[in-house]
């Protein structure tokens, strides 16, 4: 028996408006399908309601600016068009009608409203570059392009001459070659560029250590590292969810923010540790909680040539991000590159990447499987 979410696809307080058939049993459900005991009508309103991401009297609610969940990196494939050996290459994948991932973009949700009105094709995942197999096909150690393009970024920070904006192109090419690693075009994942606009608009800042004057300790203003907005960028990678009508649905299941910065006064940093100070992780609590509406969930920040991972919990009212950590790895949360290789960095992102990500809207997201 259907079980019914919902009624009326134009209501923006009423979405998931679908039908969805649970299949008879689990096995029999494609790779990213929803489970049956998936509960999709415990939405929160958090108050960004359709006026706010402007979108008035469409019968898809936020769907017409996030039209199809393929993504074309055919806009920033010019970025890596300069015949360097660190390119990756072009991604082919199906028309977006202009899709962004920006942080003021539509909620994951709002996407969902297609179903009741014109059915999406199933989504086409992003290809990849041939020379670099996923996670389950080999290892990165044996992965030729991969090393090349890890030691080439690292091995830039040792050159004083090389200008940020390299640096920014070579992270770029970088991340886009991990995430086509790490996450499976055939277990539903897809990759796009993700702009933080809300969360970065005039770039980046987090506070140094800065000694209180003895004379007046309560009156002081501490000193502020900052990273200007053109030297910030990032992804969003998707996962696709196929419903029981056929409809693929994309889900943001992670994000990789990117900072460029030679972390010459990294050590007057202040920890990320450090509750009521506003550190560098931060900047994916927005695109994590608001964008994606996720309730539990993880991300990445490339900054310089560190590779740091966070964990977030909407829930946590002190810190909602917070640096990875598990027991058993020993408290492992970044890699420095400079100094560690590209297996240590393996390590840290498959000790992250089996996590489940739950949303909001109880719904569960199933980690990579390796």
């Amino acid at each position: 028996m259907d079980q019914v979410f919902g009624s009326n696809p134009s209501d923006p307080n009423q979405r998931f408006a679908q039908t969805f058939s649970p299949p008879a049993h689990p096995d029999s459900m494609s790779a990213g399908q929803i489970a049956p005991d998936m509960d999709l009508t415990q939405m929160d309103d958090d108050n960004l309601d359709a006026e706010l991401f402007g979108i008035e009297g469409s019968p898809n609610g936020l769907a017409d600016s996030y039209p199809t969940p393929a993504t074309n990196f055919s806009d920033i494939d010019a970025l890596f068009s300069d015949g360097k050996p660190d390119d990756v290459g072009a991604f082919d994948a199906a028309p977006t009608n202009g899709v962004t991932t920006a942080d003021d973009d539509a909620h994951v949700q709002d996407t969902t409203a297609t179903v009741n009105n014109a059915p999406a094709a199933p989504v086409a995942a992003a290809a990849t570059d041939p020379r670099i197999p996923d996670l389950t096909q080999a290892h990165i150690t044996t992965v030729p392009h991969l090393t090349s393009l890890y030691e080439t970024y690292a091995a830039g920070y040792a050159d004083p001459t090389t200008p940020p904006e390299e640096h920014l192109r070579r992270a770029e090419t970088l991340a886009r070659a991990l995430l086509s690693h790490y996450y499976p075009a055939s277990q539903g994942f897809t990759i796009a560029q993700h702009a933080y606009e809300v969360s970065a608009p005039y770039g980046m800042a987090w506070e140094l250590r800065t000694p209180r004057p003895k004379n007046d300790p309560f009156n002081y203003i501490p000193a502020i590292h900052s990273i200007p907005p053109h030297l910030v960028s990032g992804y969003c990678v998707f996962k696709n969810y196929l419903m029981t009508d056929g409809t693929w649905l994309p889900f943001p299941h992670t994000y990789v923010a990117i900072a460029i910065d030679t972390l010459k006064n990294y050590h007057d940093w202040v920890p990320v540790s450090k509750e009521g100070c506003a550190h560098r992780g931060d900047v994916l609590a927005y695109s994590l909680g608001v964008t994606a509406e996720i309730a539990k969930g993880y991300g990445f920040l490339i900054v310089g040539p560190r590779v740091e991972a966070y964990k977030y919990d909407a829930n946590d009212g002190r810190m909602p991000i917070r640096q990875w950590a598990k027991s058993h790895e020993g408290g492992k949360w970044a890699v420095d590159m400079r100094y560690g290789g590209v297996g240590e960095l393996d390590r840290l992102v498959k000790d992250v990447l089996p996590e489940t990500v739950r949303y909001k809207n109880t719904v569960f997201g199933e980690g990579v499987k390796f």
